[in-house]
């Protein structure tokens, strides 16, 4: 017992001393990427070789804290993709790479192949092309701006995810927001119109670093079979926030290319209802939003409460107004204490009442 007890108590005021240094922290241990073959790891307590880098090489793309060293052999391959998946990261700011060649810790020999940082924890590719077949090339990657990150990574003829840089291919792209409503508007090119398959959008907030799919918005065709190069995204949203925008295109073989993106505040001054939470700062909070007719919920909100962001928690009402809906039904459920409260709300008058 005494002993558990050391270990949790070890682990508490360790912190990130206790995870050790990663095998390739060196250049000279650099781990070996097998084609197709994926590995975990981390940049937790990594050092920089200082004898190893260039920053003058990547300029401002990188800036080396705690990086490790990959290398892969194209064999007889020249089309390549670096897929970095799973990221769970310290500051959620994700990961930064750089592709080189070169010979072993001789920055005087090195010749940039790509260099990208995230600055996100999505599941991206980084794609490399005209790769030399039977040739060997390195992998530095670190965490952006100092983060910490634990992370998965390929070398892989194959895409996965989106990719890590914007392709700029769409025809056509304007964003514009009205009150809670956020309108998206697009054209494909004939060029690429029918090597399309759908446009996949993407939104996360302000306190989230990883992007959700919304909607994917298939390639239409008229009776004539012609594809239509024109569309239109409306998104209503509920609570004030920061929104993040992207969209990506995906072709008939699945490969997504990240095309554009946008932003958006939306402000509390529209209409709203405000709820007074009775919560403690970080108790876990799942919110429902019913009709009165019960049922399904309409909207779920999961969050850690924070007095800062959450009282009182606003939600926007124009899109259930939207829909002839006149009262709402609010259930609010503390996972820490098993505390449940519900509300009903009249939307035309605003008044909510707590039961």
């Amino acid at each position: 017992m005494r002993l558990c007890f050391v270990l949790i108590l070890c682990i508490i005021l360790g912190g990130e001393n206790t995870f050790s240094q990663s095998p390739n922290d060196n250049m000279a241990n650099a781990q070996l990427l097998e084609i197709g073959t994926s590995v975990d790891s981390h940049t937790r307590n990594n050092t920089v070789e200082q004898a190893c880098i260039d920053e003058s090489l990547t300029d401002k793309c990188i800036k080396y804290h705690n990086d490790q060293w990959y290398f892969f052999k194209t064999e007889e391959q020249t089309h390549l993709y670096i897929n970095l998946q799973g990221q769970q990261c310290r500051d959620l700011l994700g990961v930064q790479l750089v592709v080189l060649e070169g010979e072993l810790c001789s920055p005087d020999t090195y010749s940039i192949i790509d260099c990208v940082s995230l600055a996100t924890q999505d599941d991206i590719y980084v794609e490399l092309d005209h790769l030399e077949p039977f040739h060997q090339y390195w992998i530095n990657v670190d965490g952006y701006l100092h983060d910490f990150c634990s992370f998965e990574i390929e070398v892989n003829p194959t895409p996965k995810g989106f990719s890590a840089q914007q392709i700029n291919i769409l025809e056509k792209y304007e964003a514009s927001k009205q009150g809670s409503h956020v309108t998206l508007q697009w054209a494909i090119p004939d060029s690429i119109l029918s090597t399309s398959s759908s446009t996949l959008i993407y939104r996360r907030t302000d306190d989230q670093f990883r992007y959700s799919l919304l909607a994917e918005v298939p390639v239409q065709y008229n009776a004539f079979g012609s594809a239509q190069q024109q569309y239109e995204y409306i998104d209503s949203l509920k609570r004030p926030d920061y929104y993040y925008y992207r969209m990506v295109l995906q072709n008939n073989a699945g490969k997504q290319y990240f095309v554009a993106e946008s932003s958006f505040r939306i402000s509390d001054s529209i209409d709203k209802l405000s709820i007074n939470l009775e919560c403690s700062r970080d108790d876990e909070i799942v919110l429902e939003v019913r009709d009165e007719q019960g049922g399904a919920p309409l909207d779920v909100y999961e969050f850690y409460y924070n007095p800062t962001l959450h009282q009182p928690f606003i939600l926007f009402t124009s899109a259930y107004k939207a829909k002839d809906i006149r009262y709402l039904e609010i259930k609010v459920m503390n996972k820490d204490d098993d505390y449940l409260q519900t509300y009903y709300a009249d939307l035309a008058t605003g008044l909510v009442k707590k039961f």
